[in-house]
């Protein structure tokens, strides 16, 4: 995919970062893990090795081609984006009801050039929503990187 192909719609993240925070140090607190928060919600799943900001440059600019993506629930109040197993976005259920209409207004602008969506079976229309919605946040944060903070949790 060519470096000019983007998104016309990057959205940007309407969820605190400090909330978000909370939501991941409940969710994995008993989990021997770490997490890279950026500030447009997007979450990666990489070791540290005493070099954060470079690991996660380093991973978004790979993580601008990926175009798959499965929607995992956290609790019963965020979503997963989940496009790798060491990437994915936070969308929280109350971001994504506030989007929701907006979403479905501007779907083809969260395609990119001659990307046909097809929805897998067995997902419901708020599934696929929030996936389209999480890749583009992804993409936001892929272009204009902008690291928020390192998360570890249990016993690491």
């Amino acid at each position: 995919m060519n470096d000019n192909i983007r998104l016309k719609w990057e959205p940007l993240n309407r969820t605190p970062l400090d909330e978000i925070e909370v939501q991941l140090s409940e969710f994995f607190a008993d989990k021997s893990t770490g997490v890279t928060i950026l500030k447009n919600g997007t979450l990666l799943f990489i070791d540290d090795e005493g070099n954060s900001v470079e690991n996660a440059k380093e991973a978004m600019n790979e993580a601008r081609f990926i175009l798959d993506f499965r929607v995992a629930p956290i609790g019963d109040e965020a979503f997963l984006v989940v496009l790798h197993s060491a990437i994915a976005v936070y969308v929280s259920k109350e971001e994504f009801e506030s989007v929701k209409d907006e979403v479905k207004a501007r779907i083809s602008e969260l395609r990119f050039p001659s990307e046909e969506h097809i929805v897998p079976s067995g997902w419901s229309e708020n599934d696929y929503l929030v996936g389209v919605y999480g890749r583009g946040k992804l993409q936001f944060d892929a272009y204009n990187f902008e690291y928020h903070k390192r998360l570890e949790f249990g016993n690491k």
